[in-house]
């Protein structure tokens, strides 16, 4: 009896002593964690006030949004596009954004012939957000921009094509199209690629002539803000002179509101 007595005596002993070991080691692994969390907060606040007092949290167009109530609506969407887009702005830069652009979408011989770059034109039947035209070689681009994913119009992108392609080609055959993507093109711009609707890229039920097929005779560009949006406008940065500090503010806030869609 003696002898079991003594044995459990010892057992409690090392019991005790492994429990105070894992406190022990608790309280140090809690200090430390508790260390590294205070560390990580001083360093968080520290870079929350030096990118506030840099500016790096201000964005114009949050702040039309938030204090004046000016949403950067559809239309307005396309005129920031456009502004980028026509060599013609009063960015200064020419043709560097639009070929930068052009080669994202692989258009061959981008750099030759005048571009010319519209916003919310076009026929009467329909005005497409952005349209980019070239006379030599014959070029056109049409971009439907989607940004708050409006709901497509009745035909709509059957009817672009048709009076913006069609009525300069006269050709509705889809071989002539595939063997001429480097000169007509159709994209469809929304925040993650999100697809057109079905209806829009059908023949109007009223339009009788027998010789328009009965589908869009192109493929679509199917592209988006978050990634092919982000690339191009990086590209564009990047073909800037050092010293345009205020198109490249412009450019890095515009990515800005492109990622809030």
């Amino acid at each position: 009896m003696a002898k079991e007595k003594q044995i459990k005596e010892l057992k409690d002993i090392i019991c005790g002593w492994e429990q105070v070991c894992r406190d022990e080691t608790d309280k140090f692994i809690s200090a430390l964690e508790v260390s590294e969390w205070e560390k990580w907060h001083k360093e968080f606040i520290e870079d929350e006030r030096r990118h506030k007092e840099d500016g790096h949290n201000f964005n114009v167009f949050s702040l039309l949004k938030d204090e004046f109530g000016f949403h950067v609506k559809e239309t307005m969407h396309s005129k920031l596009l456009k502004f980028l887009l026509d060599t013609n702005s009063s960015h200064g830069q020419g043709k560097k954004f639009l070929i930068e652009f052009l080669k994202l979408l692989e258009i061959e011989k981008a750099e030759d012939g005048k571009w010319n770059v519209t916003a919310d034109k076009g026929k009467i039947d329909g005005k497409v957000d952005v349209l980019l035209k070239r006379n030599e070689p014959t070029s056109v681009i049409i971009i439907e921009n989607k940004p708050y994913l409006a709901e497509d119009q009745p035909n709509q992108l059957y009817r672009y094509w048709y009076y913006e392609i069609y009525c300069r080609t006269e050709r509705a055959d889809k071989e002539y199209y595939l063997d001429n993507k480097d000169k007509y093109r159709i994209v469809y711009l929304t925040p993650h690629k999100e697809e057109c609707e079905e209806q829009s890229l059908s023949k109007p039920a009223d339009w009788r002539n027998p010789y328009l097929p009965k589908k869009l005779p192109m493929d679509i560009d199917q592209l988006c803000f978050d990634v092919d949006i982000q690339e191009w406008l990086e590209n564009c940065k990047k073909v800037l002179p050092e010293t345009n500090h205020r198109i490249r503010e412009y450019i890095t806030q515009f990515q800005m509101l492109c990622k809030t869609l």
